[in-house]
Order: structure tokens, then sequence, then C-alpha cells
């Protein structure tokens, strides 16, 4: 794997839990590089869109029976949203030389479902510029232009995807030689800006356990025989993983209001409610200012005391 937090990400997947996806994984060499180097196989996944390459990779590394036991690598396809809603999301999401296959208008798709997969990091390397722009390709899949990006271009063009959701920490270009010519190399490293307090809250953690769940129980509807049920216009399995990523960090402040002490507001609650150990009534900072956004920018600091009415609004500002 080459990428300059290669190492942050041993040591995170070895030693602390951490979790890495290898997306567009070909062969499968960056994530057998991390076994040799001591990471645990169920830290790991990687998918490509052939299933030729995995298989290559099983013959070529003779190490199919463990990693099929195991199921390292499975076939997925990045514009599949069936693929792509079963996916656990991971702490880092490697990419290498996947992100130049596409054209500008469908790489800025490929990078909104990246940050699906992805819980802290996502880092890679692509074909770049110094010139960047879109250059035509010898052949169309999946498609017959190829973006390439210098790092100013890179960087901004997350930007407008993400809304800086997801910062660019580090994206520069290099050389690279062979035989026949020379080409640029960009190698990246990109954050999200949600706090990693807030990503590791047992409070998240507990909402995601719940989640999954229903996703399985949920999963019985795909059934025939549960069609006619399929008419609900309230049914929207993507409201949840999107109230999850861009409001659950303000949830704990919020849980205060509702199973915290009352007592200052005036109430006192008709039975002792018991809290789970997730749950505590102090509040931090980053929780408070983030509350804030939500009264002040969101709700535009009107008073409702309608639980419908809030949830209306915030699924407006998500679409």
């Amino acid at each position: 794997m080459q990428s300059p937090i290669y190492q942050e990400i041993l040591d995170q997947c070895k030693n602390h839990g951490a979790t890495l996806i290898d997306f567009g994984c070909c062969l499968g060499q960056d994530i057998r590089q991390l076994v040799y180097d001591g990471v645990h196989l169920d830290r790991l996944r990687g998918y490509d869109l052939e299933s030729f390459f995995i298989e290559l990779g099983y013959e070529l590394f003779c190490d199919g029976e463990v990693m099929k036991e195991k199921k390292i690598f499975t076939v997925g396809d990045i514009f599949d949203d069936d693929f792509l809603n079963g996916v656990e999301p991971a702490d880092y999401v490697y990419v290498g030389a996947f992100i130049h296959l596409f054209d500008a208008p469908t790489q800025r798709e490929v990078y909104r479902r990246l940050t699906r997969l992805a819980k802290c990091a996502i880092a890679g390397r692509q074909v770049g510029a110094s010139i960047p722009g879109e250059y035509s390709r010898t052949f169309d899949f999946p498609s017959s232009k190829s973006m390439r990006h210098s790092p100013e271009t890179f960087t901004q063009m997350w930007n407008e995807v993400t809304e800086c959701a997801w910062q660019v920490e580090s994206a520069y270009l290099t050389t690279a030689y062979n035989m026949k010519s020379t080409s640029e190399r960009l190698t990246f490293i990109i954050d999200s800006n949600i706090d990693e307090h807030d990503m590791e809250r047992p409070f998240r953690d507990y909402f995601t356990s719940i989640l999954n769940d229903q996703k399985t129980e949920c999963a019985m509807f795909a059934n025939e025989n549960f069609q006619k049920y399929n008419e609900n216009s309230y049914y929207n399995p993507n409201y949840l993983k999107c109230t999850l990523s861009l409001y659950l960090p303000v949830a704990p402040i919020w849980s205060n209001l509702v199973i915290g002490n009352l007592g200052r507001y005036g109430y006192r609650p008709a039975e002792l409610i018991e809290r789970c150990g997730c749950h505590n009534s102090r509040t931090t900072g980053i929780s408070e200012s983030r509350l804030e956004v939500i009264k002040h920018t969101v709700l535009q600091s009107e008073v409702t005391s309608r639980i419908d009415q809030v949830v209306q609004i915030l699924g407006f500002n998500i679409r």
C-alpha cells in the first residue's frame, strides 16, 4: 500500500481495533500486505467489480481457502445502492488506481459514495496531472474520458461535493517512470471533519447496532409476498443512514432534554427512567455548538414542540 499514512493504518488496525476497506482491490495485494505486517483478517475487507481479479489473487498468493472462508474479498459495484447499503462502514477506506477511471461528473458521485463507506479517513492514489482536465481514454470502460486532477482541483472538487464535511489533508503529485513513458501520480489523504470523539461514542455504536438489527429484520419485506406493503410513502431506507451521519452527533445532548434530569425545566417525571450505561447529563462544547447550528441555522430559531415538525424540517435539509 503506497500511502503516507500506512503506518497509522497499520497501528490502528493491528493494535486498536480499527477496520479498513480496500475498494477497487484488484488482486488484493494491499490487504495481504497488512496481513503480512500483523493485521488480523477480521479487520479487513476488499471489494472489486471483477471477480476475475479476486480469483487471480487467490491463485497468485495461494491463500484462496482461508480468504474464502473469512469472506475477505467480495464482488461489488460502487454504483449499486443495494450492495452499498449492505456494506458496514470501516474506519479507513483505501482506493488505489480507482478514482481516475471516471470522468469528472461521475467522480463527484464516486466521492459521495466513498464517504458512505468511511468513518475517519480515505486514502489512495490515482493518475494525476499538473495541467488538470479530462483526458481521452483508449477504451470506453467505464467512460471515454478520464478526469486527471492536480492537487488544487482535487481539493476543490472534494470541498464542493462534501460541503467541506470531508477535508483533503494531503494531496501531491509525483512522477512515475516505466520503460516506455512517464506519468504523474496523485497521492491523497482525506479526513472526516466530524470530531473523532464523536465518531467513537458508545451512543453512536449502540444506535448503529440497532440500525443493523432493523436492516436484517426489514430484509424479509423483499419477499414477493410483502410487495403490497411497499406502497408506504414514508418508507425511506436512506433516512436513518443520513440521520446517523449528519445529526447523530447531537443526539446525546437532545437525549439530556428527553431522559435526563428535567428538574431545571419544571418537570417531574412520573417514574424514574433507567439510563443506559452510555448516557450522562453532561454535554461538551462540540455538541453544544452543533446544537446551536441546528437551533438557529436549520430550525431558524423557531420553538417547535411537535417532534414530527422537527423531523420534517431536518428531513428537508437532508434532501
